[in-house]
């Protein structure tokens, strides 16, 4: 089975929202700006636009879920340390919506192959191996938020690899989101990085865009 789309098939909004990514980590090197908000939710903005122009064909979810999304990220852009919190609330919308739009399409455990199953263990030990490393480092709102956070991260990827899928593009864009927000915690609260960031946008970009156009072909496929 061809797992690849040919270039001649891929929607004009996945190819530009691969453009728009790019741009945005390209721009980096030369944050703060006064565009980079607007830059940075470009990318979404594109895959929410393609969304809602499959509307009829997968609903309105994916796309409010895709809004969600983009609130996150210029909450983070605009100011990364007082707004960390709502952005999390944001993104974490986002997750339980995704989540909803998998849950439809699970399967039973019986039915999973073992590389399925190892997979969602594994992700599951990395989420809260990770929450138990960053839990006790954190005060207030964040001791809290947290573990919230994570929970909805987990439950969507495990649902993502819980679901029937004909290409492995959604399961693959819920890992890169799993390894981007891990890059964001172990950056925020365990070891600072600056050029950590290099990874954290192409991986997250990545997520959004294989989770999108995977979620699209499926339905468009039947």
């Amino acid at each position: 089975m061809n797992r690849l789309p040919k270039i001649s098939n891929i929607p004009a909004e996945i190819a530009l929202s691969v453009l728009a990514a790019f741009a945005f980590w390209a721009s980096l090197p030369y944050q703060p700006y006064a565009a980079s908000p607007v830059l940075k939710v470009s990318m979404m903005a594109i895959l929410a636009f393609y969304a809602w122009r499959q509307r009829q064909l997968i609903g309105l979810t994916l796309l409010v879920a895709l809004v969600a999304h983009g609130t996150g990220d210029v909450l983070l852009d605009v100011d990364r340390k007082a707004l960390f919190v709502p952005a999390m609330a944001a993104f974490l919308t986002g997750h339980i919506l995704y989540a909803v739009l998998f849950w439809p399409l699970r399967r039973p455990w019986s039915t999973w192959k073992k590389g399925d199953k190892a997979d969602a263990i594994a992700v599951l030990i990395l989420g809260v191996g990770l929450a138990g490393v960053l839990v006790p480092k954190l005060s207030g709102i964040l001791a809290v938020a947290v573990p919230i956070y994570v929970a909805g991260i987990l439950t969507m990827t495990v649902l993502a690899v819980a679901a029937s899928w004909r290409r492995p593009w959604v399961v693959a864009g819920a890992a890169f989101y799993v390894f981007s927000d891990a890059l964001i915690a172990i950056d925020s609260f365990l070891l600072p990085l600056d050029a950590v960031r290099y990874l954290i946008w192409p991986s997250y970009a990545a997520a959004q865009i294989l989770i999108v156009a995977g979620y699209v072909a499926e339905r468009k496929a039947g």
